[in-house]
């Protein structure tokens, strides 16, 4: 998967956030291992501290990430969306994987500000223009070649966004009735 671009990040600092279950999802094929994305939930200012390239994802701790929780507002940081580039059929499956758990957070009134991801490679930034994303330019990153991307699911409505607003008003309805003695 080291053709898929990216930074290559060993495995042993991937592996505290890939035992987080709602961080980490993965594709498998035949018992084997073919593709995996990673939706990492931060409050606003560590987010932009990972644009910028003053934090890594690897320096937090598993315990310093947000919750996918309707208490507070969060961002989400796509970390990975890896699988064999030559395989088109698999990305767009993961990418329908992570459009579902998207639509998942918003039917449990988890609210999502902001949707961000940095791109390498020339199919890293289609993938994030495809998603939807905008390009940050105000954001410096630390490496000449990387690109800071952004969507605002409540400000963006398409394919992607679509249902994560159904749900979420799906679950905004159902406490108003539960408020009003329903």
């Amino acid at each position: 998967m080291s053709r898929s671009g990216g930074f290559g990040i060993p495995p042993e600092k991937l592996d505290p956030f890939l035992r987080i279950p709602e961080v980490a999802h993965f594709l498998y094929r035949q018992g084997k291992l073919v593709g995996y994305f990673t939706l990492v939930p931060l409050n606003h200012e560590i987010m932009l501290k990972r644009l910028r390239g003053e934090v890594r994802i690897t320096q937090l701790k598993p315990e310093d990430l947000e919750e996918f929780d309707p208490e507070h507002p969060i961002d989400c940081f796509v970390w990975e969306l890896i699988t064999n580039p030559d395989d088109k059929h698999l990305a767009a499956y993961l990418i329908q994987k992570l459009q579902r758990f998207i639509h998942t957070l918003g039917k449990r009134g988890v609210r999502i500000e902001s949707i961000c991801a940095t791109a390498t490679s020339p199919e890293g930034i289609n993938l994030c223009r495809r998603l939807g994303m905008r390009r940050m330019t105000e954001i410096q990153t630390p490496y000449k070649q990387e690109r800071a991307f952004e969507m605002r699911p409540m400000e963006t409505k398409n394919w992607l966004t679509r249902n994560y607003q159904q749900g979420l008003k799906s679950y905004q309805l159902k406490l108003e009735r539960l408020n009003r003695g329903y």
